[in-house]
């Protein structure tokens, strides 16, 4: 993983991080889904962050292209991605139509035709609560979901911090402030 660790995960072994389905994580407005995730093997809608059930939910799946898609109700948009290569993703939702996937920091063309989320089901960090047969091919680490709409400067910041981690005040971690 990118930091200290990660989930791996075998296709073929139905492997996956159940985080139930807590009213948290039942989100039907703005959200944000980030993670560093790195996909070994060209296996088509293996989900990195999935709660959809049925036409409802929210998720971030990879499909043949290879291609790293966000959805919202089974709504979805996609960007290119290459094979075993470790990249931080961040995929944002304005509540109404439009979504942003940022990849390393960088943001994608906007999206502009979601529909208004409606709650999901189980959330689960990869696999699909639809199905077991999803499983992540590759290794997923520090999934965060906020209800908010972190903003590319938000994003560069948490990318560059993460992505050469040093002591506070280093070159490498960028502060903002006096720590209280």
């Amino acid at each position: 993983g990118k930091i200290d660790g990660a989930g791996a995960f075998v296709h073929a072994s139905n492997q996956n991080i159940n985080l139930g389905s807590g009213s948290a994580l039942q989100v039907t407005g703005v959200l944000t889904i980030e993670a560093w995730f790195n996909a070994s093997t060209d296996i088509s809608g293996c989900r990195l962050f999935s709660n959809r059930s049925g036409a409802a939910g929210h998720e971030v799946y990879y499909d043949n292209g290879p291609s790293i898609h966000f959805g919202i109700n089974g709504n979805d948009f996609s960007t290119g991605i290459s094979l075993s290569t470790p990249y931080h993703l961040a995929a944002t939702y304005n509540g109404t139509t439009n979504g942003t996937i940022y990849l390393n920091a960088v943001p994608g063309s906007p999206y502009t035709g979601f529909p208004t989320l409606i709650a999901g089901s189980t959330a689960m960090i990869g696999a699909a609560p639809f199905s077991a047969s999803f499983t992540w091919p590759g290794w997923i680490d520090e999934v965060r979901l906020s209800k908010i709409v972190r903003g590319a400067d938000w994003i560069l910041t948490e990318y560059n911090n993460q992505f050469g981690p040093g002591n506070i005040g280093s070159a490498n971690f960028i502060t903002y402030g006096s720590e209280i």
